[in-house]
């Protein structure tokens, strides 16, 4: 802003010039740190709470290299042209806020991989034959979006609106081979849409949204009181164990070798039926992760595929800009066809691809 607005800004809040902090718009939200501390905002805080900042604190040391990764990355992202996209597709796409976490960790993962990504939204009831009957326009504008992307993701939601349509497009990627990741009820349809597809059960079900069906692939968890469903979901953090002979895994790689255990946070009330696990896995559909049990499966994974995995847990909850998810930067790396260089640059502490700094 100019002195003389400023100065306006000032008069109308009573307060001195120097107090005015402009926070304009940006290119990303990302940018607006840097406008923060271009106007001195840690040292305006220092002298008016009267902080007395001790430069030789270790955590001033630590705090400095995240800063400079962060104007690092965020700098990068000007100058990149290289556009990815991705489409998401969810129940409730007209409400995007719906899926705020999903859609920000889709860009830390593109950030990390030095490229901008596109984020196509699409409604998964459109995807289905009554959209068609009803509107044509919009079924087949929904279905060239879902076959022009590099890559799908399926988050997580309840009840059976539009779970159809969430199928169909996890059919789509699997025998595409277009990378993907399902996510919570987005994992459960695709242990449906397999068990349909791939095994031949054609009315492979979940409890939740099928309760007709004889092949329920998706169970209640035990323990589960369907009448009051809120005070038996399972939540929190949670370990998932990576389990043996699974060294082949895209996903498991991300964490390195040493790594055989991982902690997520979940919200989920179905798993997979342990009685089909045996079968599924014949199948063709791996089982990489489970809970400390090892009755639960938390990571599932094709192993024929560019990238296709279904995690029970949501990784969106941990995701950061400096340190993406894992399971949405493998996707999306895959989408990207860069996968294959991400394992060494985790292990070499890099903050993105690019190693210039």
């Amino acid at each position: 802003m100019d002195p003389g607005t400023i100065q306006k800004i000032a008069n109308m809040c009573s307060m001195e010039p120097e107090q005015v902090i402009s926070v304009h718009d940006g290119s990303t939200t990302y940018h607006v740190p840097l406008l923060l501390e271009k106007q001195n905002i840690l040292g305006i805080l220092c002298e008016y709470l009267d902080l007395q900042l001790d430069r030789a604190h270790p955590h001033v040391e630590q705090g400095k290299r995240m800063w400079d990764n962060w104007v690092y990355l965020v700098r990068s992202q000007d100058t990149i042209i290289d556009t990815i996209s991705i489409a998401l597709v969810g129940k409730y796409t007209s409400n995007k806020d719906a899926y705020l976490s999903v859609s920000k960790s889709i860009e830390h993962a593109a950030m990390y991989c030095h490229k901008k990504v596109r984020i196509i939204w699409i409604d998964a009831a459109h995807l289905e034959e009554e959209t068609y009957r009803t509107s044509a326009v919009k079924y087949h504008k929904a279905w060239h979006d879902l076959c022009s992307v590099k890559g799908i993701v399926v988050p997580g939601g309840f009840g059976t609106h539009a779970t159809g349509g969430m199928i169909r497009a996890i059919t789509w990627a699997r025998t595409n081979k277009k990378p993907f990741l399902g996510i919570c009820l987005g994992m459960q349809l695709t242990v449906v849409e397999y068990a349909r597809h791939v095994m031949g059960i054609p009315d492979a079900g979940s409890q939740e949204l099928h309760p007709e069906s004889k092949n329920h692939v998706i169970v209640y968890m035990p323990g589960h009181n369907q009448e009051n469903s809120r005070d038996t979901m399972r939540l929190g953090k949670h370990p998932c164990i990576f389990k043996d002979g699974t060294e082949w895994s895209k996903l498991r790689s991300l964490y390195g070798p040493p790594i055989s255990q991982i902690e997520e946070r979940h919200r989920n009330q179905y798993e997979i039926n342990p009685e089909m696990v045996e079968e599924l896995e014949k199948a063709g559909l791996a089982v990489v992760g489970k809970d400390p049990t090892g009755k639960r499966i938390e990571i599932i994974e094709i192993r024929d595929h560019p990238f296709f995995i279904g995690v029970q847990f949501h990784p969106e909850y941990l995701s950061r800009v400096l340190r993406p998810s894992k399971v949405f930067l493998g996707f999306f790396a895959a989408a990207a066809q860069c996968l294959e260089k991400i394992p060494m640059a985790l292990q070499q502490g890099q903050q993105s691809l690019v190693e210039e700094y």
